[in-house]
Parts: C-alpha cells; sequence; structure tokens
C-alpha cells in the first residue's frame, strides 16, 4: 500500500493491513402503522468509502528515500561515525544508530499522517482512492523494544481520483513531467495520451 501527498510517497511495506471496505450511504427505514414492510428512503448524491488502514512504520520501508531523506550522522557505541545508508545496509535491532533513525523517520511520518492535507491511497487491491485520514494513532512494539511503531488510521474518500483533483488538492505539483522512454504516456485531466513528454498547465 501506498499514501502519496505533499510531493512525497509513503510505501506501507510492512503489516500493511485493510479490515474492511464500506460504502457509506445516507437511507433511512421508516416503520409504518397498517404496513408490512417499511420504507426505504436513500439521499442519492452520499456515495463514498470509508476504511481503517494499518502498516509499520520503518524507515527500511523507503529504500528510494520518496518519502523522507536524512540529512543526519550518527556514531556507534565505539564513537565510530555511521551515516545513514551505512546503517541501512547493516540494519541490526535495537542498535543505538537504527533507533535514532527509527525515531526521526516514525516523526516525519506521524506529521505526514495528521497534517490533514488530501492524499492518493494506492494499493492493488483495493485501487486508487483520494482520501482523508482521520484518528490516527502509533503504538509501539515491545517485542522490539519499542524502536518500531504500527500507526492505524481511518480513511474516508473525498474526491474522485484523477489527476484534475490530484492537482487541485495539492496531491501532485503542477509542472513537467517525462514518463520513462519504454511508456511514452502523458496524463492530461486524468486521461492518457500517447506522447513522450507532458505539460501540466
Amino acid at each position: 500500500m501506498f499514501l502519496v501527498g505533499d510531493n512525497k510517497q509513503l510505501k506501507i511495506k510492512y503489516n500493511p493491513k485493510i479490515s474492511n471496505l464500506k460504502r457509506q450511504l445516507q437511507e433511512t427505514k421508516t416503520e409504518t402503522i397498517g404496513a408490512k414492510y417499511p420504507f426505504i428512503r436513500r439521499n442519492g448524491e452520499v456515495n463514498y468509502f470509508t476504511f481503517p488502514i494499518s502498516g509499520l512504520i520503518s524507515y527500511k520501508s523507503d529504500e528510494q528515500n520518496l518519502f523522507y531523506t536524512f540529512d543526519y550522522e550518527s556514531k556507534d557505541r565505539y564513537g565510530k561515525v555511521i551515516k545513514f545508508h551505512d546503517a541501512f545496509d547493516t540494519y541490526v535491532n535495537l542498535d543505538n544508530v537504527n533507533i535514532t533513525y527509527e525515531r526521526m523517520f516514525r516523526k516525519q511520518v506521524e506529521e505526514f499522517l495528521t497534517n490533514g492535507n488530501y492524499k492518493f491511497f494506492k494499493s492493488p487491491t483495493e485501487g486508487i482512492h483520494i482520501i482523508s485520514l482521520m484518528n490516527t494513532s502509533l503504538s509501539p512494539n515491545d517485542t522490539l523494544g519499542r524502536m518500531l511503531y504500527s500507526f492505524s488510521s481511518t480513511a474516508n474518500e473525498v474526491a474522485d481520483a484523477n489527476l484534475t483533483n490530484a492537482l487541485n488538492y495539492g496531491i501532485w505539483l503542477k509542472g513537467n513531467y517525462i514518463a520513462p522512454k519504454n511508456m511514452g504516456l502523458k496524463y492530461v485531466n486524468g486521461s492518457i495520451n500517447n506522447v513522450k513528454t507532458s505539460n501540466v498547465d
């Protein structure tokens, strides 16, 4: 699963979970006197999805630094300077270097999840939705000495998932987008045209 917004992408790589997917409809049931069956009334406009999402937060899930880039150096217990990429390649549980990086990364994730901005939710099974997150909470993993935390949030669909809405709500920044050479795709107003570059105004 992925959350995209504020010109960054959070990959929910570890323990991603969605326990249910509910379509919200505004409807009422009226029991009547002298009739066997009730009357059902529905608001035809209200129609959106809500679903809970959760996952484990770890900087190890951000292999390509698409969410956060560390500008930081730490030291191991022997006083040796450890740069971020060295720590990433030699991951050791409960090491003070990794605890520091996990805490810094988790802070950025928590701010991202609770900033109130609309985001793209993407997954192969649920598809793409523009959502707003509510009721976000973090819980520590005691087995790992609280070095890692899991998060849980409630996602509410707030708009149709298309490029126009993504630009209007600031999920993606306006500018020039160059597709991979083997694709040659251009996105304009949510549709795809067969060209190599595009300029979104």
